[in-house]
């Protein structure tokens, strides 16, 4: 379920439960950064977007040459409520393309100085959000909000989660 209809004009979404039975590999040695072994890095928004660990993951991107992405997912950044989680669903093929991706290089596409000015805005009002927190979980519809705000400032993403 989880890798039916990637292309086309048809949305799946996906529940916890789906998520649980995907297979996974296990890579068994060093990634070998100076020679692009890993193209790709994926954030996930709820958690990291807007923070200093969030910053953390765009400077080793950017410090090892690799393309960022942010992803949605549950839109949760505490998962302790596992009742609530298995309510949810969400596109699984919807990303954000950092800006410092296209910046860098890295990704074969560009970007106005608008859209990368309009991002760094998304990125101060995420940072205030989770402020505001105080690391208690950030409200979902706050979650949202910025990442429309991310989808019309700078992102590569398709469609609300």
């Amino acid at each position: 379920r989880l890798f039916e209809s990637w292309h086309g004009d048809e949305i799946i979404t996906v529940s916890l439960n789906e998520t649980m039975s995907f297979m996974e590999s296990n890579i068994l040695g060093g990634i070998l950064y100076a020679e692009r072994g890993l193209k790709l890095l994926v954030g996930s928004f709820a958690p990291l977007f807007g923070t200093a660990r969030g910053a953390l993951l765009r400077d080793f991107a950017a410090a090892h040459g690799i393309a960022l992405a942010w992803a949605f997912g549950a839109g949760m950044a505490v998962l302790s409520d596992f009742q609530k989680i298995r309510e949810l669903t969400w596109r699984p093929d919807v990303r954000l393309l950092d800006p410092s991706s296209v910046e860098g290089g890295l990704v074969n596409a560009s970007a106005a100085d608008s859209r990368l000015d309009a991002f760094q805005d998304v990125w101060a009002d995420a940072a205030a959000v989770h402020a505001a927190s105080a690391g208690a979980e950030v409200p979902q519809s706050e979650l949202q909000a910025l990442w429309r705000g991310g989808e019309g400032g700078g992102g590569g993403g398709r469609g609300p989660p």
